[in-house]
C-alpha cells in the first residue's frame, strides 16, 4: 500500500521512542560493516519506504515493519558496495603490530597464483566467481586457492608472534 508521507509524518515517526530503538539495534549490528553516515542513510531511506508501504490492517507492529525495511536497506548498501578495506586484520588478525606495507611484503611472498587471488578479492573487489572466471577456473576452486593463501598468511603471522 503506497501512501503519500507529509514531511511532519515523517517527522513523527523519527521522533518515537520504537523508531530510535530500531535504529540502534540495526546500527549496532551494521557499524563494523557500514560507514556511520551511510547507516543514517539506510534508517531513513527504510523509515521513509516503510511509512509509505505500511499496512495497519494487516495488524503487524510498525516497529517490526520497520526493522525489516532498514535491514534491507542496510543489505542493499553492502551489496552494491562490496569493497575490502585492507586492514592488519583482514590478514593477520586484530594484532595491530602490522603496517600496511609489512602487509604487502606479506603477500609477496605468496606463490603467483595465490598472490593473485588475494589482489583480485582485496584489492580488485571481485567475488569467488568473478575470480574464478577471469582466471578459467572454477569459484570453487577460487574460494580454496583463497583459503590456502589465507592460511599461510595465518602461519606467518603464528611464527612472528611465538
Amino acid at each position: 500500500m503506497d501512501t503519500e508521507i507529509s514531511s511532519e509524518d515523517f517527522e513523527v515517526a523519527l521522533n518515537k521512542e520504537d523508531t530510535k530503538k530500531v535504529f540502534g539495534f540495526l546500527a549496532k549490528k551494521y557499524y563494523r560493516s557500514i560507514p556511520i553516515d551511510e547507516i543514517e542513510s539506510c534508517q531513513l531511506i527504510g523509515l521513509w519506504k516503510a511509512l509509505k508501504k505500511y499496512d495497519s490492517a494487516k495488524k503487524r507492529k510498525f516497529s517490526n515493519f520497520l526493522y525489516v525495511s532498514i535491514d534491507w536497506e542496510g543489505k542493499l548498501y553492502l551489496r552494491r558496495n562490496r569493497r575490502r578495506y585492507l586492514t592488519c586484520d583482514t590478514f593477520l588478525g586484530d594484532s595491530g603490530d602490522y603496517e600496511l606495507v609489512e602487509i604487502l611484503d606479506i603477500v609477496d611472498s605468496l606463490s603467483p597464483r595465490l598472490k593473485k587471488v588475494v589482489k583480485q578479492r582485496f584489492f580488485d573487489n571481485l567475488t569467488m566467481e568473478e575470480i574464478g572466471d577471469a582466471n578459467d577456473y572454477s569459484r570453487e576452486t577460487a574460494r580454496r586457492y583463497l583459503k590456502e593463501a589465507m592460511e599461510q598468511l595465518q602461519s606467518h603471522r603464528n611464527r612472528i608472534t611465538d
